[in-house]
């Protein structure tokens, strides 16, 4: 980091009450990923590191990581309005979930879908987990 940003982190941070390390934590993703400054790009490209630790995750076979990774990376492309690949990243999560119980996936999946304008609870994610089936026959 330049003397400039920890500059910044210093000012931004000097004020808050003890307690706010969510808040903390919250900035600091998103110093990470580029949303503070999108322009300028992230300081570690978020996406990348992902895919990274996606390609980790399949190699090892850890199941709950890889749905994990791969529920980021669909928040990553949603936010750089890339929507397509972020659905297609989270009906992976709920294809992988779903057979073998992952509830904590499949919980996070539910939470997101009326987000997404679907309705509550996994059957949309059933659904297009069935559309895009039948679109790559």
């Amino acid at each position: 980091m330049t003397n400039v940003t920890i500059d910044v982190l210093i000012l931004l941070t000097q004020n808050l009450p003890i307690g706010t390390n969510l808040a903390l934590l919250h900035f600091l993703w998103m110093l990470v990923t580029g949303a503070l400054f999108p322009t300028r790009g992230a300081i570690i490209p978020a996406l990348t590191y992902l895919k990274d630790s996606l390609a980790i995750r399949q190699q090892i076979g850890d199941k709950a990581g890889l749905c994990a990774t791969l529920f980021n990376i669909g928040h990553i492309h949603l936010q750089k309005k890339e929507n397509q690949e972020a659905i297609s990243a989270w009906v992976t999560v709920y294809r992988i979930a779903k057979p073998m119980g992952l509830a904590q996936a499949l919980q996070a999946l539910s939470d997101l879908a009326p987000n997404l304008g679907m309705p509550p609870g996994l059957d949309g994610w059933e659904k297009l987990a069935l559309q895009i089936q039948e679109q790559s026959k």
